[in-house]
């Protein structure tokens, strides 16, 4: 009955997975929708403010083209001008440099000794140079120097592509000896790993779970991308004490021992976005649990210990689960709030008094109504209390298996050797390859001693050629000289006489006059045009740059509101993708819905449909609630709101229990028939007390109708003006009512939080600073003023701690408060005030002089005197300072 029972839960467990993967999708994708249309008006409200600057710029754009047209038109006829008037000023330049000639005049007396005297030179020079050029010259050949230069190079050519192909072996061999080095180096690291006990779990936990073992090893690498290490599965972080092994692995499911503890929640939701979602960070779709709560959450939720410790020895027991396990520090918070190791009793022997433990371990302690799991030997008790009736417990016992996960891994013998081996043989071919790499190298220098033969051959040759070329390049620069000298020799001997090279002068240098005449005459009008055209010029350029300053600075704008844009607008296409990832998604989670119903039962079937209508109905109302601005409705009735997570852990829960119920003790369907005559028994009652407990929640509803929602306005008013105080001073506070099932419990937590990077916190006597529980405490008693009509209220060096500017807040803030008509008496005793606080007319400040001495003269020490000389002071000095 049991099994059948716990097969019904798992088919209802298996259809309603896929019904929250798919609400759960269904829910990112109307917050991905809602995210883009946000986005999408981001995107227009910016296209259309961009839109007046960027038509401008475009308009200056087109101004600074035309003004850049006309400017350059202006600019060109003035270098034209200029360009003229230099044309105009290099021309009589020129004239001027002929009238020189005029010098030449009056050396003509000597002009014919002159020229007598250079034919005779340049007779004698190129007699002197022909006889250098019958001289005899070196005796090789340009060709047969050249070949012999050839052939050394050809020669030199081979030898130097045989030494590359050997340097290509050599690398070819040293990089095959690396690789097996590398090969050995990882076999080894294997080989040390599979000899340690975290090598040994790593290799069975691959061969248990892939995905888990590549996540811890992508884990480990990655630690850094977390605020707080991300602790690994209980298979490697916890260590058992063997004597108690196999009873505390049996507190463990298969699923616990391979779920991944985050410490925050930053980084939980960071670990399954990088890990659990499609193409992660493994580089393929793998999952792995997870597990997360709030440490405060935890252990708020978390029954304590069923007995005591004088309890545990008194019956036999060696202590709890817990006091077995070693771990980090993090993970001990998933042990007992998931687990409940702190309240699994266990006894490695059978010597227990199991009625005695039955009795304690059901008992109602600390809020919980009773019942737990304990272990004797190898048997575990499962005790349980009935909620209804005489309250019966009961005890289902089972045989717990021998510990497989917790005790010691055995080294793999075989896969040792085969590492050994496998080390052998690539040891071998290093040896190879190192014989390989000193032959050779011995060839290459081999091959470098004969190219550096071949250099030195090559040196005496290269030094005949230099000198064959030299000597012909000297040769035909002397034949240039002769055939140069021959030409002016004959110009000397043709060249007219002095009288008639006179007269040709003469009548050069008039017409050179009048030709420079006439370019002064040019290049003084063409100065006196060019003046107006180069002011247009500079004007035009003044207004260019005018208007490149206007398209500058509207440039700059431009683009900081262009880069506003385009960052929205690549907002919005991540959005987009998001939004189309999530639809994707979904069509899978959609076929694998229809899957799962085509292949389950009927009665299932029904159960699914009725739960998916059920959460589409629900999500839809949540969000019209949220659009209106409502508070969620209450869920249906019976609506199941577990999520994905939870769900998967429930189901292999169940799995497990179902493997538990296939070994059925003796005498089980004994117990069976006898419960279920005893349940027939208690239904009447169960009715009657139904009735009777509906009754007495309608008295305490109605009474608590009666009483609730004015605490709730005031603590309402009361948090207004608290969260409003803290908000001047830049921090943030809050107020919240405390409610437990003991109206004797209730409380009035204050939540503060004074620094930017923090969370809203618990106002304690140890998390916050002396200042900073001194300014709540003011400030939540300022907030009580004006709702608490007392007479008179009184505090003692409540500023005491504050810095400055919290404390200059407070005392304004008091003042604001406390003197109102409606307030009461309020006395303030402090050592000290700041200077220049607000002060109003219906206060009073009384100077309290503490000590032994008075003075002398009853007139020493009198403040209020010593304040009137000092105002009276005040005044003589500004009437003194305006005569």
């Amino acid at each position: 009955m049991k099994r059948k029972k716990i097969e019904e839960e798992i088919d209802k467990l298996n259809i309603l997975l896929p019904v929250a993967q798919l609400d759960e999708i269904s829910d990112r994708y109307h917050i991905a929708k809602a995210e883009r249309q946000r986005l999408t008006e981001k995107v227009r409200r910016l296209e259309q403010r961009n839109a007046p600057a960027r038509q401008l710029y475009n308009a200056l754009t087109q101004e600074l083209e035309q003004l850049g047209t006309r400017r350059d038109s202006k600019k060109k006829a003035v270098r034209d001008r200029f360009s003229e008037m230099q044309t105009k000023w290099n021309e009589n330049s020129r004239l001027r440099g002929l009238t020189g000639s005029l010098r030449i005049l009056k050396k003509s007396k000597h002009a014919k000794k002159s020229r007598q005297d250079r034919i005779k030179t340049l007779q004698d020079d190129i007699t002197d140079l022909e006889r250098k050029l019958a001289e005899p010259g070196p005796s090789d050949t340009a060709q047969g120097l050249l070949d012999e230069l050839k052939d050394n190079r050809r020669r030199k050519n081979i030898l130097r592509e045989r030494a590359s192909e050997i340097d290509a072996q050599v690398e070819a061999a040293i990089r095959d000896r690396s690789g097996v080095e590398h090969e050995i180096s990882n076999l080894e690291a294997n080989l040390r790993q599979l000899n340690t006990v975290d090598g040994r779990k790593m290799q069975a936990l691959y061969r248990w779970d892939r995905d888990c073992h590549d996540t811890v090893v992508w884990l480990r690498n990655n630690q850094d991308k977390f605020q707080q290490p991300i602790l690994e599965p209980p298979f490697l972080s916890v260590t058992v004490d063997q004597r108690f092994v196999d009873g505390v692995e049996s507190c463990f499911g298969g699923l616990s021992m391979r779920t991944f503890v985050a410490q925050c929640r930053e980084d939980y939701d960071l670990f399954n976005n990088l890990v659990n979602e499609k193409n992660g960070a493994l580089g393929r779709q793998v999952r792995v649990a997870t597990w997360f709560r709030e440490k405060e959450v935890a252990e708020r939720g978390v029954a304590p210990p069923p007995m005591s410790r004088e309890e545990l020895r008194e019956l036999g027991f060696d202590g709890y689960a817990l006091d077995f396990v070693q771990c980090p520090e993090g993970l001990r918070t998933y042990l007992i709030a998931q687990l409940q190791l702190h309240r699994t009793a266990i006894a490695s022997h059978q010597h227990v008094d199991v009625n005695r433990a039955m009795d304690l371990v059901s008992r109602p302690t600390g809020g919980s109504p009773g019942g737990g799991s304990f272990i004797t030997g190898l048997t575990l008790h499962q005790v349980s209390r009935s909620r209804y009736g005489r309250h019966a417990k009961t005890n289902a016992t089972s045989n717990i298996n021998k510990a497989r996960n917790f005790v010691g891994t055995n080294v793999d013998n075989e896969r040792k050797e085969q590492l050994e081996t496998d080390i052998r043989e690539r040891q071998q071919g290093i040896s190879v390859h190192r014989e390989e790499e000193e032959r050779l190298v011995e060839q290459a220098k081999a091959l470098t001693e004969d190219i550096r033969v071949l250099d030195r051959e090559k040196d005496p040759d290269i030094v005949r050629v230099r000198d064959y070329h030299v000597y012909s390049a000297l040769t035909n620069y002397v034949a240039e000289i002769v055939e140069r000298a021959k030409d002016s020799l004959e110009r000397e001997r043709r060249a007219p006489s002095a009288v008639i090279e006179r007269q040709r002068l003469q009548r050069q240098q008039l017409n050179v006059t009048k030709e420079r005449m006439a370019l002064s005459e040019q290049y003084a009008n063409l100065a006196t045009s060019v003046i107006p055209i180069w002011a247009e010029s500079t004007r035009l350029a003044l207004e260019y740059l005018q208007a490149e300053a206007k398209k500058a600075a509207l440039g700059e704008l431009c683009e900081r509101k262009e880069q506003k844009y385009q960052a929205a607008l690549k907002e919005w296409d991540k959005a987009k993708a998001e939004m189309k990832a999530i639809k994707a998604e979904a069509d899978e989670a959609h076929g694998q819905l229809r899957e799962t119903f085509e292949n389950a039962k009927e009665e299932v079937k029904e159960y699914g449909r009725r739960m998916n209508e059920m959460r589409q109905r629900y999500s839809e109302e949540c969000r019209e609630a949220v659009r209106k601005g409502d508070p969620p409705p209450p869920p249906p009735e019976d609506y199941d709101g577990r999520g994905v997570q939870e769900l998967e852990m429930t189901l292999e829960e169940m799995k497990a229990r179902l493997e538990l119920a296939t070994k059925t003790r003796p005498g089980v369907v004994e117990e069976y028939e006898s419960r279920k005559r005893k349940i027939e028994a208690s239904e009447a009652a169960l009715e009657r007390e139904h009735s009777r407990r509906e009754s007495i929640e309608r008295t305490i509803n109605s009474t608590k109708a009666r009483w609730k929602p004015a605490l709730d306005k005031l603590i309402g008013s009361i948090g207004e003006k608290f969260s409003a105080a803290f908000e001047r001073i830049g921090c943030a506070g809050e107020i919240r009512i405390s409610e437990n099932e003991d109206y004797d419990k209730w409380a009035i937590d204050i939540m503060v939080k004074f620094r930017d990077h923090e969370k809203l916190q618990l106002l304690t006597g140890q998390r916050q600073s002396g200042g900073e529980r001194s300014l709540t405490t003011i400030l939540y008693l300022m907030s009580l003023t004006e709702e608490a009509k007392t007479p008179f209220s009184l505090v003692d060096e409540i500023n005491q701690g504050m810095d400055q500017r919290a404390e200059r807040v407070v005392h304004n803030s008091m003042v604001d408060v406390t003197c109102k008509d409606t307030a009461g008496q309020y006395f303030l005793i402090t050592p000290k005030l700041l200077p220049d606080l607000n002060y109003h007319e219906r206060m009073k400040v009384l100077c309290v002089a503490n000590g032994e001495w008075l003075p002398d003269q009853i007139e020493v020490g009198n403040l209020k005197q010593m304040i009137e000389s000092h105002v009276a002071f005040k005044r003589q000095a500004r009437a003194s300072s305006s005569h």
